[in-house]
């Protein structure tokens, strides 16, 4: 499916300014889709683990995770992590505190890792997984999500980062 089919799956909600993924997720073709072009820049990058944002990511970085063969990550909001964890806080895309959780040893350090999750509004939560990443001693090779926004995209943050996108918003 190309991509202005994927788009059309989407539904934008105004009244929440949030868009609806259900109809691009439920149907096996686009799922299939999505998934394929999520992983398909990153296919001969060596990466080991998908780290997958809470919680739509995680759904979309378990199969990414098993195209390209690697491990998943999962990082976790506060309260949700069984074990011990490291945390990294940051201002979600409404102004509300948040955090991520990272298992302390769900990561070996050297490990490749893209980072996946369905949309990428203002970066916060995209940067803050990276930093946790990192402290933990893993190589982020880059991010793939069904958006990015343009913000994001121009934010020096991620100039050392690929960014890939299924769909432009």
């Amino acid at each position: 499916m190309s991509p202005s089919e994927l788009k059309s799956l989407i539904r934008e909600h105004t009244t929440y300014n949030r868009c609806d993924l259900s109809r691009l997720l439920s149907n096996s073709e686009s799922l299939s889709a999505v998934v394929k072009s999520l992983a398909e820049p990153f296919v001969s990058q060596r990466i080991s683990a998908v780290a997958a944002l809470d919680a739509m990511g995680f759904a979309l970085g378990g199969a990414v995770a098993h195209i390209l063969g690697a491990g998943l990550i999962l990082m976790r909001k506060p309260g949700k992590a069984a074990w011990q964890t490291h945390a990294q806080e940051f201002t979600d895309y409404t102004g509300r505190s948040n955090a991520f959780h990272l298992v302390t040893d769900a990561i070996s350090p050297g490990q490749r890792v893209l980072l996946v999750d369905d949309w990428s509004e203002t970066g916060a939560q995209a940067y803050a997984a990276i930093q946790l990443l990192e402290r933990a001693g893993a190589v982020v090779v880059g991010a793939s999500f069904i958006n990015i926004d343009d913000r994001v995209r121009n934010d020096p943050r991620f100039g050392q980062y690929q960014l890939h996108a299924v769909v432009e918003y």
